[in-house]
């Protein structure tokens, strides 16, 4: 006796299939759209009432249009002494005076 087998559907083997992180993508899509929003949700109503408008005129603007206030570079005043020329990592006055030591020390070993 010979069972009968249903057929089985084939599909073509090109055929595009919605994989794991396609849903991952487009869930956190929906999510980010969900939060926005949200945000925008809460400035209509800040501004429906005028608290925005109160919040926009005491945030101060800077003229850099930083968000932050930056202090400035400090400037040296005229009182303050230059700083000393350095040579390898020293004082010039240090190296120089180490040289003319070195020299006057062969000149003493040499006689």
């Amino acid at each position: 006796m010979t069972t009968a087998y249903a057929p089985t559907q084939m599909q073509p083997e090109g055929l595009p299939r919605q994989a794991a992180w396609g849903n991952m993508i487009d869930s956190a899509l929906g999510t980010a759209m969900t939060y926005w929003q949200q945000v925008e949700q809460i400035k209509a109503m800040k501004n429906a009432d005028g608290s925005g408008q109160k919040q926009q005129a005491n945030t101060p603007e800077l003229d850099n249009g930083a968000a932050v206030v930056v202090e400035p570079p400090k400037k040296p005043t005229a009182a303050t002494k230059p700083a000393e020329p350095m040579l390898f990592g020293m004082s010039q006055k240090t190296v120089l005076m180490g040289a003319g030591a070195a020299l006057v020390a062969l000149l003493v070993l040499r006689k």
